[in-house]
């Protein structure tokens, strides 16, 4: 058992880790600000610094959080039997918070970056190199086409997977249907799954 100090310090830090996730995911890193994230984690700015060295420290490590967080979803993944029910799963946790943290922090991500290179790449390339692992399985299976090139099909299936939840004011310009509503995700994790079998015909 923790002493009372030390439970105190793993509070406030875990409370920094909570609304820090939150303002990178509205603000983007360039955006948020550290003496704010103190403020709203009832902290002293002082703390965030000396637990995580500073602004960039601290996105690494809610990152790293949620990255852990996703073992589970990954876990479920595994156990899925074909690419068409994994592609169906990976759609319907679009409107979960941990998905819609993940695409705004992603989306973020992607109009800050001008170098090319990314907080902790190597890392978090793994997490997705594992759907081009699915997809070479699948044409081990029969389920997808073998001449077709893996990468690019599981970077089509992705985009397919996340981009009405990315660009949710896209979808319902196309649909009529924001992609939080329940008739929509029913009608596209049904159309994924047409999708991924025609990939094998």
């Amino acid at each position: 058992m923790l002493a009372p100090a030390k439970r105190q310090r793993e509070d406030t830090r875990e409370r920094i880790l909570e609304v820090a996730t939150e303002e990178f995911a509205q603000k983007g890193l360039a955006g948020a600000r550290v003496d704010e994230i103190a403020r709203k984690a009832q902290a002293n700015k002082q703390l965030v610094y000396y637990y995580f060295g500073g602004k960039l420290g601290l996105y690494n490590e809610v990152l790293g959080h949620m990255i852990q967080e996703s073992r589970q979803r990954i876990a479920a993944e595994a156990a899925c039997e074909t690419l068409a029910e994994k592609f169906k799963l990976m759609v319907g946790r679009g409107t979960e918070s941990t998905g819609i943290r993940w695409q705004r922090l992603l989306g973020w991500e992607a109009l800050e970056a001008d170098t090319g290179e990314f907080v902790r790449e190597a890392d978090r390339s793994g997490t997705w190199q594992r759907h081009v692992a699915s997809v070479r399985e699948a044409q081990a299976a029969g389920e997808v086409d073998d001449a077709l090139d893996p990468e690019l099909v599981a970077l089509a299936l992705i985009s397919v997977a996340v981009f009405p939840y990315v660009l949710p004011q896209v979808t319902k310009f196309i649909t009529g249907s924001l992609p939080t509503d329940d008739e929509f995700n029913s009608r596209y994790e049904a159309f994924v799954e047409q999708l991924i079998w025609h990939l094998g015909r």
